[in-house]
């Protein structure tokens, strides 16, 4: 609809500004929407308008890096005049999504060399990063420095990595004090992590414990029945074949 609407306003004749442009991007980036991405770029390049303008230059970054084009994000960024910390989450959530600890971990080092002040988002990238590469030691360092030495209040967002991190690793009695330690009305998005973590490892055991935990929150949670399902069935065929 976003891109619908851009296209209606070029074939009426009204002119994007910097707005415009920033939130067709993100459409692009959400969408996985290259060829639109690249054509709206040129468009900018043209203008020079991620030269004059912070948030569409940082956009710009997030957008190729959303579409996987990692090498293109960084071009982008070293174009960059300014790179606010928009500019730098955009890119450091890029690589860690694919994988890339080590240039995560420069790049965050580089942005706190250039004075850059990280905020949550930066966070939530760096502990995507390790749960990904499956740095438990990393990730808890990660977490406490947040809090430690930037005050960062975590937000349901840093603890669901946290628990996505330990039950990638295995780590389950540690993942279950972090659902327990939180708000009880925060719990179901942790506890479905959990229980698609169960599947994962075929855990019948902690499996129900996730799940009636779950259905105590929410009875018609969906999500939680069919995981439960889920496990029941994948145990059922390790032991068959076992």
């Amino acid at each position: 609809e976003a891109l619908t609407c851009f296209w209606q306003m070029q074939n009426e004749g009204i002119c994007p500004d910097a707005i415009t442009f920033t939130n067709v991007l993100q459409a692009c980036g959400n969408m996985g929407s290259l060829g639109t991405g690249e054509e709206i770029h040129a468009r900018i390049s043209k203008d020079l308008l991620f030269e004059k303008d912070v948030m569409v230059g940082s956009t710009l970054v997030e957008t190729y890096a959303k579409c996987g084009l990692l090498v293109k994000a960084q071009d982008v960024f070293n174009e960059l005049p300014i790179r606010d910390v928009a500019a730098w989450n955009a890119l450091i959530a890029g690589y860690a999504q694919i994988g890339q600890t080590k240039k995560v971990s420069y790049l965050f080092r580089r942005m706190v060399a250039n004075q850059v002040m990280p905020d949550i988002f930066t966070f939530t990238a760096l502990l995507n990063g390790c749960s990904h590469a499956g740095l438990v030691e990393e990730g808890h360092f990660v977490f406490n420095k947040m809090q430690s030495l930037y005050y960062l209040i975590p937000t349901l967002k840093q603890y669901i990595c946290m628990v996505d991190l330990l039950c990638r690793a295995g780590h389950f009695s540690k993942a279950m004090l972090v659902v327990e330690n939180i708000p009880s009305f925060e719990q179901l998005p942790l506890l479905l992590v959990f229980l698609g973590a169960c599947k994962k490892w075929s855990n019948i055991e902690l499996g129900k414990w996730a799940f009636e935990k779950s259905l105590k929150l929410d009875e018609k949670c969906d999500i939680a029945y069919v995981c439960m399902q889920n496990i029941y069935s994948l145990a059922r065929m390790h032991a068959d074949n076992g």
